[in-house]
């Protein structure tokens, strides 16, 4: 290990030493986090070194065999020369090895549930599970396993679990509705096109046949009198959203809003207007916090 220029000869010492467990750890596929302990006696320099990362590998007893310090205008090249057995490297090779295959097999068990849980329509449910299979695989570089199905290795897996979890957040935009206008198509249509405007801009999309929410509700209109020359309505009414997997209320957004138009149909319209942006932004909300439970 090389530290070149300290100011300090302790830093050099340090920072030699720290080089050379950095080139252990790159052999072992892993990074240095721990910090390492010197253990000085009559008869040697002998280091105990902890290298952990996520497959918390663990090398001990490598041996220091000697310091070489250049000085020049009071700064420091310190080199330090570490020996360690390949016979315990290769017993961590081994062991890691072990431990990774244990984990993949594991994170194939969750992969496996995640599947019974978009059958059964719940895809919050495999979202999490997904999520927790892809944190156990991320930092395995590749296993084989006859435990893996028709996976090859932990790498086919990874892959194939990040295209589940992307397919399932595209399930979970799906959604249906069930609304009701009961005073004319033009009110509707001003606030159904205001709805999947601002609902479109976050992915979601209608999909009648396999809908992951449903949404229900009633929205009128109701005149509020005359002000400035100005007709005053009101849309009202409140949006209730439904998990198809179990039927369970997911939610409910109520909906107000309050607008002037010169003419009564006008002020209507506008009323509707707000009222599908307001109700789409609402909704997008509460399922993108759904989401992200």
């Amino acid at each position: 290990g090389i530290a070149s220029g300290t100011k300090a000869l302790q830093e050099g010492h340090e920072t030699a030493l720290k080089d050379a467990l950095g080139k252990i750890a790159n052999y072992l596929g892993t990074r240095v986090k721990s910090s390492y302990q010197q253990i000085v006696n009559e008869i040697e320099q002998r280091l105990e070194v902890q290298i952990s990362a996520d497959s918390d590998a663990q090398i001990k007893e490598a041996n220091l065999l000697e310091w070489s310090v250049k000085e020049n205008n009071s700064l420091f090249d310190v080199y330090a020369l570490v020996k360690i057995s390949k016979a315990r490297l290769k017993e961590e090779l081994a062991r890691q090895e072990k431990e990774n295959t244990s984990k993949a097999e594991v994170s194939y068990g969750i992969y496996l549930r995640g599947l019974d849980e978009i059958y059964s329509k719940d895809y919050k449910e495999a979202s999490s599970l997904f999520k927790q299979a892809v944190e156990i695989l991320e930092p395995i570089q590749n296993v084989t396993s006859p435990s893996l199905g028709d996976f090859r290795n932990s790498r086919e897996l990874y892959v194939r679990i990040k295209e589940k979890l992307r397919n399932v957040s595209l399930a979970q935009k799906k959604l249906s509705f069930e609304l009701s206008f009961p005073e004319s198509e033009s009110l509707k249509e001003a606030f159904m096109s205001r709805f999947a405007s601002a609902l479109s801009r976050e992915g979601f999309v209608v999909d009648e046949a396999e809908p992951t929410f449903k949404v229900g509700g009633k929205i009128v209109s109701r005149e509020s009198g005359f002000v400035i020359e100005n007709f005053v309505y009101y849309a009202e009414g409140s949006l209730t959203i439904k998990i198809v997997s179990n039927g369970r209320v997911a939610g409910v957004i109520p909906i107000t809003a309050k607008a002037l138009g010169k003419t009564r149909q006008i002020s209507a319209m506008n009323a509707f207007n707000f009222a599908g942006s307001k109700a789409g932004d609402d909704l997008t909300n509460l399922l993108i916090s759904l989401e992200k439970k």
